[in-house]
């Protein structure tokens, strides 16, 4: 009867619209999810210039004498930079995989700047400064300043 045939049509047609919808909502959901994204990367690209203006700010006004340098809001601000830093490396995999996704990620090379620059201020001189490779640095230093490349700073030359 052409009424179980129908039926069975559109019993199967109905069953892939369901499926469709679930592929939809789910593809619809990743899709939002990237432009929310988006716009979180630019909430800590602007949440790390912040912390940078309140240490620049700071850190002239003790090089201006108007504070005292003091230890505590020194640490402070690196334990700010460090809760920054933090989720660096879970957001940059994020990047990576919505850039795969997707292609272009607003605000990716800025908050990847942001995250190398944290990066330096929280990793402890110690692994920048010391034995053979602050040689190093001097003696290139020297031998820039010998050969006339180094810039002059005083303004006597």
């Amino acid at each position: 009867m052409w009424v179980n045939d129908a039926l069975v049509l559109a019993q199967d047609k109905a069953r892939i619209y369901r499926e469709e919808s679930e592929l939809w909502k789910r593809d619809h959901a990743l899709a939002m999810a990237y432009y929310d994204f988006q716009d979180f990367l630019e909430f800590g690209i602007n949440l790390f210039d912040s912390i940078t203006k309140i240490d620049e700010d700071w850190r002239l006004r003790v090089l201006k004498h108007e504070f005292e340098y003091d230890p505590a809001i020194a640490n402070g601000i690196l334990d700010v930079y460090k809760a920054w830093f933090e989720p660096c490396a879970e957001i940059e995999r994020i990047v990576s995989f919505l850039e795969q996704q997707f292609g272009n990620v607003a605000n990716a090379a800025e908050f990847r700047s942001r995250c190398r620059e944290a990066h330096g201020i929280v990793m402890p001189d110690v692994r920048f400064f010391a034995g053979d490779a602050l040689v190093s640095l001097r003696d290139a230093a020297i031998d820039e300043n010998h050969n006339g490349e180094a810039f002059d700073v005083s303004g006597t030359r």
